[in-house]
């Protein structure tokens, strides 16, 4: 599973509307990856270790969060 999960990371974005945020730190601590942090009053996502599981979007009591997924570069 731990395969798996890290072959995902790195593919997502999470898209913060700062101005809808309430900064309760709600979605950091349910983050299993820790991809989420607040940086002062604002919060970051660090989309290199986001999985993409969507916890931190269906979390947010304001709907601060939007994920999308960002098409895999071509290897080779």
């Amino acid at each position: 599973m731990v395969t798996s999960l890290n072959a995902r990371a790195g593919r997502f974005h999470t898209e913060i509307d700062q101005r809808t945020c309430v900064d309760c730190a709600g979605c950091v601590s349910i983050c299993p990856t820790r991809a989420l942090d607040m940086i002062g009053l604002d919060l970051a996502c660090e989309d290199a270790a986001c999985i993409g599981c969507d916890l931190c979007v269906r979390f947010c009591p304001v709907s601060a969060l939007a994920l999308d997924e960002r098409p895999v570069a071509a290897t080779g």
